[in-house]
């Protein structure tokens, strides 16, 4: 029995019991917000994974940064004792043909370093009006090569004036990135079509294979570092492709369909400039005719670049000083009792970086010239490792006049 005036559990359920259902408008609105919830938590997923991609992707360029730089200092190296070797070599000896085979593996190699670097967005870039035209015309032969016997390959010329403003060997880099990626889509052999063309505004490449396409997944991730669908390979070829066009103010699109090919489109901005004309050169200079006996101070932290570096300059002509850091640049300076001509330093220089050093030594020698080199800057004023005796020669002679 319940208390007077009380209501016992029954009654208390009923009316719950007989309490009208919720109105359709509030339904909706619920299904609404568990909608939005949803997509919010979606939204924040893709967020995250966007998040940790571009975490991995610094982490890993950080890392191909500081191997590239290295790998450069290790190129200088063999670039600059294959060239000793040369000069010193009769020429008929037997070992001049080895010679040249080091001297081209070390090239191939600096070319995957600045793959490295152009991935990283860490290369030194040198942009210029290119002619679309010209450049793709020119790798005629080596796209051709590559491609092999079993793939038909077309080149497209625009008719146009397809001018842009990009490093005119990142623009051979790219396409022959898309070229590779092309022709082993066709394994079986096929068609490969480079097309350039321009309109009113903008220039247009083009690269199309008959290959075997890609799924929409697939397509979403061709871009990414080290993705790839290949048993073997470094899955950088495409993102160094992404990089380049990113750097250079272009885009790119990408056409595929399982089983009916793919096209791989770039568009850059059509240059207001025309290309410039290419100077004519009536003799070869020798190399040793671009020193005048000046002093060179380099300052490299790493031995063998050093000796190498010093080395060239000696057998170039000019007198060489040199320093591991720095402090030893300094003590260098002050107890040399000449000119000081020229000062060649790295700039990734411990403690005190190679801008630094350059700026307390102007204190001292207000008229020694300065050129910096490094392995991973993005600096245009730097010379890029790794360095070839005629790149220092042309360098250093500019600098001194």
């Amino acid at each position: 029995m319940s208390a007077p005036g009380s209501l016992s559990r029954y009654e208390l359920a009923l009316p719950l019991l007989s309490s009208p259902a919720p109105s359709r408008s509030l339904s909706n609105r619920l299904r609404d917000t568990e909608r939005r919830l949803r997509e919010t938590e979606q939204r924040l997923r893709d967020s995250e994974a966007q998040v940790r991609q571009l975490q991995k992707v610094e982490a890993v360029g950080n890392l191909a940064s500081g191997v590239a730089h290295d790998f450069s200092n290790i190129l200088s190296v063999i670039l600059a004792a294959t060239s000793f070797l040369d000069a010193d070599l009769a020429p008929d000896d037997p070992l001049r043909e080895d010679v040249g085979e080091i001297r081209g593996a070390a090239e191939r190699a600096a070319r995957l370093t600045r793959q490295l670097l152009a991935f990283t967005r860490r290369q030194v870039q040198e942009p210029r009006v290119v002619d679309l035209d010209a450049v793709v015309g020119g790798m005629e032969r080596m796209l051709r090569r590559v491609a092999g016997g079993a793939i038909d390959v077309e080149l497209v010329p625009s008719g146009e004036r397809a001018h842009v403003v990009v490093d005119p060997t990142h623009l051979e880099q790219v396409v022959l990135n898309l070229a590779v990626n092309a022709r082993d889509a066709m394994p079986r052999g096929g068609a490969m079509r480079v097309e350039c063309s321009a309109d009113v505004t903008h220039a247009r490449l083009s690269v199309t294979d008959t290959g075997c396409g890609m799924d929409a997944d697939t397509r979403a991730r061709i871009f990414e570092p080290f993705f790839t669908t290949k048993d073997s390979g470094t899955g950088l070829g495409l993102a160094t492709v992404a990089a380049i066009v990113q750097q250079s103010g272009g885009d790119i699109r990408v056409d595929s369909e399982l089983g009916r090919g793919t096209t791989i489109a770039i568009r850059w901005p059509l240059s207001a400039r025309d290309v410039a004309a290419p100077i004519a050169a009536t003799h070869v200079i020798p190399l040793s005719a671009y020193a005048r006996g000046e002093t060179v101070l380099v300052v490299e932290d790493d031995d063998a670049v050093r000796r190498a570096i010093a080395g060239q300059l000696v057998r170039l002509g000019y007198r060489a000083l040199v320093a591991a850091n720095a402090g030893e640049a300094l003590l260098v300076c002050e107890r040399h009792a000449g000119t000081i001509d020229l000062l060649l330093t790295d700039l990734g220089l411990p403690i005190v970086d190679g801008r630094e050093l350059a700026t307390r030594l102007a204190r001292q020698r207000a008229s020694m010239r300065v050129v910096f080199m490094s392995g991973h800057t993005g600096d245009a004023d730097a010379l890029a490792k790794p360095i070839r005796p005629d790149q220092l020669a042309r360098r250093l002679r500019a600098a001194l006049d």
